[in-house]
């Protein structure tokens, strides 16, 4: 069913471009945008705006992947202009990538690390081979 399949989803460099953000929802401001009334009052109605949310702002998220030429689905933009919204399951794959990418790293500076380590031991075998024909403790 998928054509075109690419291996090209960008990983750490979209990730860290990311800003989460907490935020609280406005209720009316959001009626405005979607050109309806605020109509009606009922106890609890605005209980939500209480909530503290968290995630990304979907212009900020649209920005960071415009500015590495990423054509990322995870924002809708309504064509009525509306408001955006994100799609959270769509970062999967690039938070997916991203480990991959720091999981290669971790590997590669573990490698190095055990290189250091051998030839750490063998410099203090040679400096204390040097001392002991030196006589010097």
């Amino acid at each position: 069913l998928k054509n075109n399949v690419q291996e090209d989803v960008p990983g750490l460099t979209f990730i860290k471009l990311l800003k989460p953000i907490t935020y609280n929802l406005d209720l009316q401001k959001q009626a405005a945008l979607n050109g309806k009334k605020d109509e009606g009052t009922w106890k609890g109605k605005y209980d939500i705006e209480k909530i503290k949310f968290t995630g990304f702002s979907a212009q900020g998220v649209l920005e960071a992947a415009k500015s590495i030429d990423y054509d990322f689905s995870g924002v809708d933009v309504p064509k009525d202009g509306g408001i955006l919204s994100v799609r959270y399951q769509d970062f999967i794959p690039s938070l997916t990538k991203a480990i991959q990418e720091q999981q290669t790293q971790i590997e590669a500076q573990a490698k190095e690390n055990e290189a250091l380590k051998k030839k750490n031991e063998q410099l203090e075998a040679d400096i204390k081979a040097i001392k002991a024909k030196l006589g010097i403790q």
